[in-house]
């Protein structure tokens, strides 16, 4: 059997507690008794089981992460953020995809308790009651990146997509555009699909454009759809064909919305 800290303390000749002090890095320990400890740790090549040492300390110095699909370029880059600031701080990712399916959402929320990691980012497109019950149940840190969702335990990180889009129709405005089109995300998604969508058509209403003479097209984030979505663009020329109920849906709910609001 391989060695415990118990052996490591008699090799060295101090106490299992001064070996995890040395170890974990915690506590006061004599500069003498520390060196003889490492040289122990040095030639014994020991290397404390880390599922114990976190039980131990209540901390495992893992993260859980919940992303939609790695093969979305943007999630593949937070990704690439998220794991070099935890390597940074010496923290480890344990990563999964959910498809955005609110059920394997929630079972990987319970697979990383179980685990327990230290905290968990998420990124998906709704809350559901079911995702407000788990979290209730939840005693770690839980952040989500991408999506405002309101709760009380809840950390949001995200930029202001209706703000960008408004930004980005206006500056293709100043440059001379007058023919315009967007490709735009479910509004049920309401950060990258609502709030772009009511971005853009803010900045076309304030520059007297006629959302009429406006082509939409719906997509899902992928590169199909975003290349079937460009294509029926391309295709379509500017007559009523295109202006059906279902392209006059969004203006309906963004202005049920405003009413509301």
């Amino acid at each position: 059997m391989g060695l415990n800290i118990k052996d490591i303390a008699k090799l060295a000749g101090v106490s299992p507690a001064t070996v995890s002090r040395v170890i974990n890095g915690t506590g006061n320990v004599a500069e003498e008794n520390k060196q003889r400890v490492l040289k122990v740790l040095e030639e014994t090549g020991y290397k404390p089981n880390a599922l114990a040492r976190g039980l131990l300390m209540n901390k495992t110095n893992v993260i859980g992460v919940i992303v939609p699909d790695l093969s979305n370029i943007n999630f593949a880059e937070f990704v690439k953020g998220i794991e070099n600031e935890a390597k940074s701080n010496g923290l480890s990712v344990l990563l999964t995809t959910s498809e955005n399916d609110t059920d394997s959402e929630i079972s990987y929320f319970q697979l990383f308790k179980e685990k327990r990691v230290d905290g968990i980012i998420f990124s998906g497109t709704i809350f559901t009651e079911k995702h407000r019950e788990e979290l209730e149940k939840a005693d770690i840190p839980f952040i989500v990146f991408g999506q405002w969702f309101e709760h009380p335990k809840l950390t949001c990180v995200n930029v202001d997509n209706e703000r960008a889009a408004y930004e980005a129709t206006k500056y293709l405005i100043s440059k001379g555009a007058k023919n315009l089109s967007m490709i735009m995300g479910p509004l049920w998604d309401r950060s990258a699909g609502y709030d772009r969508y009511s971005g853009f058509l803010k900045a076309i209403v304030e520059e007297g454009i006629n959302p009429k003479d406006i082509v939409l097209e719906e997509g899902d984030f992928s590169i199909k759809s975003g290349y079937k979505a460009m294509k029926s663009i391309l295709e379509r020329k500017k007559s009523m064909e295109y202006w059906q109920p279902m392209t006059l849906w969004p203006l309906v709910q963004l202005s049920i919305l405003w009413i509301k609001g």
